[in-house]
């Protein structure tokens, strides 16, 4: 019986997480091997475990700590979650769960639990380029007066004490945010544990693929959102 499989995906505010493990759920569905019956995969968005402090008791300064701190991030939760998720029952298929946030790879037991770490790295520059394009020129949600105070604010400082030093524990580091053999080395590396790498090994075929940069930038094109 296959077990279930996790994979993190971690980084720094707008590094291209999202867009990263959208892309893997897409590859991975693409596979010839993939049926659409051999494996469930599920991505889990880290910002829906996030618990927010009332303003009951709580001062101004004491909210916008926690709002960059690791404590903003239900972990308990989140693990509670995974581990139901986890569990494999008779004649259910396999399940890949991609998990991404800023802070996926902070906490040691769910790192533990994963069968693969990646972080992906980026300059801050581009990074606070890509936060601002995404929700003031993109999806207007926010202005840039905002982006830019909390990234000043906060921020800037929550990813130099919390979020970089989670790099430590990656397996594989992208340091150029979602690209297309990063992807790819992610997938190969994913294949041995499920049912198609089975496949492929009776067959007599490798793992490994070819890259395909080209049908990559266009799928980046439509996914990436930059979280």
């Amino acid at each position: 019986m296959q077990k279930n499989l996790i994979v993190l995906i971690g980084g720094g505010h707008a590094a291209g997480k999202r867009t990263t493990a959208e892309l893997i759920k897409t590859e991975v569905e693409n596979l010839p091997e993939n049926n659409g019956s051999s494996l469930h995969i599920e991505v889990l968005d880290m910002t829906t475990f996030e618990q927010s402090v009332t303003k009951n008791g709580s001062t101004s300064d004491e909210m916008s700590k926690h709002k960059f701190r690791p404590a903003r991030v239900d972990f308990e939760a989140l693990l509670d979650h995974l581990k139901s998720l986890l569990l494999h029952k008779e004649g259910e298929i396999q399940k890949l769960l991609i998990v991404h946030g800023c802070y996926a790879l902070y906490n040691k037991e769910i790192c533990d639990m994963s069968h693969m770490r990646v972080y992906i790295d980026s300059d801050a520059d581009t990074r606070l380029i890509r936060w601002i394009r995404r929700d003031v020129l993109f999806t207007e949600t926010e202005t840039l007066e905002h982006i830019l105070s909390t990234y000043l604010q906060g921020a800037k400082q929550e990813m130099t004490d919390y979020i970089f030093p989670t790099k430590e524990r990656a397996d594989v580091i992208m340091p150029r945010g979602a690209e297309a053999n990063g992807v790819s080395l992610i997938v190969d590396g994913i294949l041995p544990h499920t049912g198609f790498g089975k496949l492929l090994e009776h067959s007599g075929t490798s793992c490994l693929r070819p890259f395909q940069g080209e049908r990559f930038d266009n799928q980046k094109g439509n996914f990436y959102e930059l979280n």
